[in-house]
């Protein structure tokens, strides 16, 4: 699957290529499908072993460098709500900005751990745990 617009005046949507639309496709939202074998103690094991792989490290660290840093280098809240709510809003058909928000916002209190801004290393867990859940390989 990849994410296509077929104009310029239309939202991005995901979209099967070649190969994923057999007969056993899933054609459910993309975040409605899920595999509970991902989260055996094996598999869980097994993901968080790539935590720390150069091409994780490095997908992350692009990411990173794409926000805007406080003073401190931080990532400040609004930033990363606002980069949230734009991630649903790719991966969820039927996108309510304000649900999107409450959402985003939930994630930036566990994902702060309470901190005014995000440091790297807080950034970092955040963006694995995004790309654990949403990247089935």
């Amino acid at each position: 699957r990849r994410l296509r617009k077929e104009n310029e005046d239309e939202e991005p949507q995901f979209v099967w290529l070649k190969g994923d639309d057999g007969p056993d496709a899933d054609t459910r939202p993309y975040y409605m499908q899920g595999d509970p074998e991902l989260h055996s103690d094996e598999n869980t094991a097994k993901r968080m072993a790539l935590k720390h792989h150069g091409a994780v490290e490095d997908a992350i660290n692009r990411w990173w460098s794409m926000f805007k840093k406080t003073g401190n280098m931080e990532v400040s809240k609004d930033d990363y709500v606002n980069f949230l709510v734009r991630i649903c809003k790719m991966v969820i058909p039927d996108f309510d900005e304000s649900e999107a928000r409450k959402t985003a916002e939930e994630d930036w209190v566990r994902d702060s751990h309470g901190a005014d801004a995000l440091s790297f290393t807080a950034f970092f867990e955040a963006f694995f745990e995004l790309a654990d859940i949403w990247c089935p390989d």
